[in-house]
């Protein structure tokens, strides 16, 4: 009798390539996956014996065997697998991998939940109908995709209506379904269901401040919200009951409240004596946390700022603005009476009637309504919570580009937006900084960047990778290098200092010999899309620069010997080390042993090469701070940002931020060196010359060592 196939595959082992595997006369890249049986792995690596140095795995899309070193090899679920199977490319199959919080999400959807999915380059609201495998039997493993009800503006736009080959999935409006592999599919910025499954939706959210009204023994009292957890199933209140003269707080089921709501005096009404109110009386009704006032000071003088919290206060009767002056004109950081009401740098802050505000009148020539801050709209100030994952294909292209995107510009912030866009739009590989434990003040810090920066920034979940290493380049000039690329820099500096990389960096940002507009060492560098740095570590195994196996000795004195090798780093296996130093210009030379792993001196491997993607460029040009940014695998998918690239009014204005594609930076990057050597800069096309002339600060990447660290 045939064994059921589910109960098959759970004695089967799952993994995923994590390096290259040369097989005959081909390489098996990245990303591929693999299986074989439980009662085989255990037999591998337990025993009398010593564990084995490599498993003999099956390709699961080809169906061959082949033996892998077990070091490439990353164990996954089952469940896991089968969701990765399901993107056909290996390579972006890998990168979907490595950025594993979105792996996490798919293993956690479920039927019902609502979400974003990419289709036609555009993104649209979608409902998962179907979560499993399409009956595929053309593989070891069947892929799970998801099956998805398109809605609002992709109503129509699908290809299905549930049903695929025959066979009835689910069922939707006609044209309207898609089936996707999780990578096409945003499980968090999805618009909320209607059912919200709150018990009193009269209570709403609640903050500090608010006025409530609630029971007591069947009698109706009200009270100010002092503390709020705003959870539906076990969430309460502690409210400062009117009545009181002890000042007790009392703790109250959130759904057992009423939220009043914030109205103000009669001086803010909108009909007085039967007619509608001025135009200043409706500016003021229509005052509200971000907006823009100015409130008279000492003596008559103006004082500016922006509303960042509206309520009522213990003991005050009025409802109370608490505002961020533009100056230090106030007496408080957003705390009164150890209550924290909202945060602002010392002396900034300050609590007033909310009448005693006026609109910014700065402001107010394009409308009677009161302005609100273009740098702290509502939308962008909002705090998003927990993990979002960088931006990558068209979700990044949808999100990011265009004007009145990215980060704003203030003042001289140029550096600090372009190098934190730079880090985080299209890349994980610093996350750990936005979730690594921390206390005051930095936690603080931390908070801010992770909920009002880098999430609003990505706006679509994410994961941690570990440590970054920053580098400044110091070489002498030399003639012969007049358009070097970064690879040949780096390997110049590290000779020059002496120095060599005690692991592989998750982060590696270069800082270029550029020192301002008057002194640049190199008119144009070439940016290396992958640095190897296989030569550079102290401890990894090296591959002899003669024969190509593995090296036991390094002669920094044969650096700049081209005949040996193009590159400059030189390292020789024993033989190869007394023959290149036996001839007569070498003879001088002293050439110092390699620290060897030892897995490598029992048995021959091939050596590894460890290499870094360039992910983000900082250039820089006349004190103005501009990044390019990779958001995608394709050759042309790069991004340019600018915060200040152009600006709305004169000195009391703001400046408008702009994200644009580049993708004439690739044509540039895949010409001949000799071509680039002759390229007129002001020739060149779109913002590429910012690129080659004005880079500062190179960033790479290596998500492979964000699974060990």
């Amino acid at each position: 009798m045939a064994q059921d196939s589910r109960e098959v595959d759970d004695f089967l082992m799952y993994f995923i390539l994590l390096e290259k595997v040369p097989v005959g006369n081909r390489t098996i890249e990245p990303g591929r996956l693999c299986c074989m049986s439980e009662e085989s792995y255990l037999q591998s690596v337990t025993g009398d014996q010593s564990p084995a140095q490599s498993l003999s795995v099956t390709v699961i899309e080809e169906n061959v065997s082949i033996d892998v070193d077990v070091n490439v090899l990353q164990p996954l679920s089952q469940r896991k697998a089968a969701l990765l199977l399901a993107i056909r490319s290996p390579t972006e199959r890998f990168n979907c991998f490595l950025e594993r919080g979105l792996l996490e999400q798919a293993v956690q959807a479920e039927v019902g939940q609502r979400v974003l999915v990419e289709h036609e380059q555009k993104l649209f609201p979608a409902l998962i109908h179907h979560v499993d495998n399409t009956l595929d039997t053309s593989t070891l493993l069947p892929p799970v995709y998801f099956g998805v009800e398109l809605e609002g503006e992709g109503e129509g736009r699908g290809n299905m209506d549930g049903t695929y080959k025959g066979v009835t999935f689910f069922k939707c409006k006609k044209n309207s379904g898609l089936l996707l592999p999780f990578n096409k599919v945003i499980f968090s910025g999805a618009p909320p269901s209607d059912d919200t499954g709150s018990t009193n939706p009269q209570s709403g959210s609640v903050n500090r401040g608010d006025k409530v009204s609630y029971f007591v023994e069947d009698s109706l009292k009200r009270g100010i919200v002092v503390f709020s957890s705003n959870q539906s199933a076990t969430g309460f209140v502690e409210v400062l009951p009117e009545e009181t003269t002890s000042g007790d707080l009392l703790k109250i089921p959130l759904d057992s409240i009423v939220k009043e709501e914030v109205t103000t005096s009669d001086d803010q009404s909108l009909v007085q004596d039967g007619k509608s109110a001025s135009n200043e009386e409706q500016r003021k009704a229509d005052l509200e946390v971000d907006s823009l006032v100015q409130i008279r000071y000492k003596e008559g003088e103006l004082a500016f700022g922006i509303i960042r919290w509206l309520g009522y206060m213990p003991q005050k009767e009025d409802v109370m603005a608490g505002v961020e002056l533009e100056e230090d004109k106030g007496c408080n950081d957003g705390s009164w009476c150890g209550q924290r009401y909202f945060f602002c740098p010392p002396r900034r802050g300050l609590f007033v009637k909310l009448k005693a505000c006026q609109p910014d009148t700065r402001f107010l020539s394009s409308g009677d309504f009161p302005p609100k801050s273009p740098k702290h709209s509502k939308d962008d100030d909002r705090r998003v919570p927990g993990k979002v994952p960088p931006l990558q294909g068209a979700a990044a292209v949808d999100i990011l580009e265009g004007d009145m995107k990215g980060i704003q510009g203030h003042c001289n912030s140029c550096y600090m937006d372009a190098a934190l866009f730079s880090l985080f739009s299209c890349s994980s590989v610093l996350d750990s900084l936005l979730f690594k434990p921390s206390t005051l003040p930095d936690g603080k810090i931390q908070e801010t960047l992770r909920e009002k920066i880098v999430n609003p920034l990505r706006k679509c979940e994410g994961q941690r990778v570990q440590e970054c290493y920053c580098y400044q380049i110091f070489i002498e000039k030399q003639q012969e290098m007049t358009v070097p690329n970064v690879q040949q820099l780096l390997e110049q500096s590290f000779h020059h200092s002496g120095l060599k990389l005690a692991e592989v960096p998750s982060c590696f940002i270069i800082q270029m010999p550029r020192f301002g507009k008057e002194y640049k060492m190199f008119s144009k560098i070439v940016p290396s899309l992958e640095l190897d740095i296989t030569d550079l570590l102290s401890d990894g195994p090296r591959e002899c620069v003669v024969c190509g196996n593995l090296a036991t000795h390094e002669c920094a004195e044969c650096f700049k010997d081209v005949i040996l090798s193009d590159h400059g780093l030189k390292q020789y296996c024993l033989v190869c080390c007394k023959q290149v130093h036996s001839h007569r210009k070498r003879k001088g030379h002293r050439p110092v042993p390699l620290k060897i792993p030892e897995g490598f001196l029992k048995t021959p491997n091939k050596i590894p090469r460890e290499t870094l993607e360039l992910f983000a460029v900082l250039s820089i040009e006349t004190s103005h701070y501009v990044s390019f940014v990779k958001y995608g695998t394709e050759k042309g998918s790069w991004m340019f940002f600018d915060s200040m690239a152009d600006r709305f009014g004169g000195e009391d204005g703001y400046n408008i931020p702009r994200v644009a594609l580049c993708p004439e930076v690739a044509t540039y990057l895949a010409a001949p060196l000799s071509d680039l050597m002759n390229q007129n800069p002001r020739e060149m096309k779109g913002v590429a010359k910012r690129l080659f002339c004005d880079a500062y600060m190179y960033m790479y990447q290596s998500k492979r060592m964000a699974l060990y660290k």
